[in-house]
C-alpha cells in the first residue's frame, strides 16, 4: 500500500496519460474556452493561471530567458509575454475570438524587425502546442507545471507540508488544470479518485 501517492516513480507519466485521455481532458493543441469560459489549451491547461501560462509560453518558446537573444530581442520577447498574459486574462466570446486575437499577436511577433534572426520565432505564426513525438510541447508544459500541481493537490487534500499527513486546518486550493481535482467539480473529483485508485492498485 502506498503512503504518498504522488511520489510514485511513474506518477507524472501516469497522470499525464490519464488527463490526456479522451475520458478525461483529452489534448487540444489550439486554445479554447472551457465550460467556465476560461482560456485553456493542451490537456486542460488553465491559461488564466499565471504559473500554467508561463509554462505554456515557455513550451512554445515565447521566452525572454532563452540563451542567445540580443538585449533588444530580450526586451521585445518580454513585451510579448506581457501582452499575451494580459490578453489571456480577458473574457472572450468564443473559441474563434480567443484564437484570432492570440494569433494576431503571434504574427506580429513573427514579423517583429528585432526578432528576424531567430527562426523559431519567425516560423511560429499561431498560438499552438505541438504534439509531435520529437517535440511534444504539451508534455513539456505538463512537466513544467507538475510540481505546482502536486503542491496544490497537497493543499486540496489538506496535507501538512512537513509531515505529509492529513491536516484538518488545510484549505482547498485552486485549479491548475481545467476540470481537474482542484476545481471542485464532480468530474474533477471523479478523475482524482480514479487516479488515486489506479496508483494504489499499481502498488498493491
Amino acid at each position: 500500500m502506498i503512503t504518498s501517492w504522488h511520489t510514485l516513480t511513474n506518477y507524472a507519466s501516469t497522470l499525464h496519460a490519464t488527463l490526456s485521455s479522451p475520458a478525461y481532458e483529452g489534448v487540444r493543441t489550439r486554445p479554447y474556452l472551457d465550460t467556465k469560459g476560461l482560456p485553456t489549451i493542451g490537456a486542460g491547461f488553465n491559461l488564466a493561471d499565471a504559473t500554467v501560462r508561463t509554462a505554456v509560453l515557455k513550451a512554445i518558446d515565447v521566452d525572454p530567458t532563452i540563451a542567445g537573444l540580443s538585449p533588444a530581442a530580450v526586451q521585445r520577447e518580454a513585451g510579448y509575454v506581457g501582452v499575451l498574459s494580459a490578453l489571456l486574462q480577458q473574457p472572450f466570446s468564443s473559441n474563434d475570438a480567443l484564437r484570432r486575437q492570440l494569433d494576431v499577436i503571434m504574427v506580429q511577433r513573427a514579423k517583429d524587425h528585432e526578432l528576424q534572426t531567430y527562426g523559431y520565432i519567425t516560423s511560429r505564426t499561431s498560438f499552438m502546442l505541438s504534439k509531435d513525438p520529437a517535440n511534444d510541447e504539451v508534455k513539456l508544459a505538463f512537466d513544467s507545471i507538475i510540481q505546482t500541481y502536486e503542491t496544490r493537490v497537497d493543499t486540496w487534500l489538506r496535507l501538512d507540508p512537513k509531515t505529509r499527513q492529513l491536516d484538518p486546518r488545510g484549505k482547498k486550493g485552486t485549479g491548475v488544470f481545467s476540470h481537474d481535482p482542484l476545481d471542485g467539480g464532480k468530474r474533477g473529483r471523479e478523475s482524482f479518485l480514479m487516479i488515486l485508485w489506479a496508483a494504489r492498485e499499481a502498488e498493491v
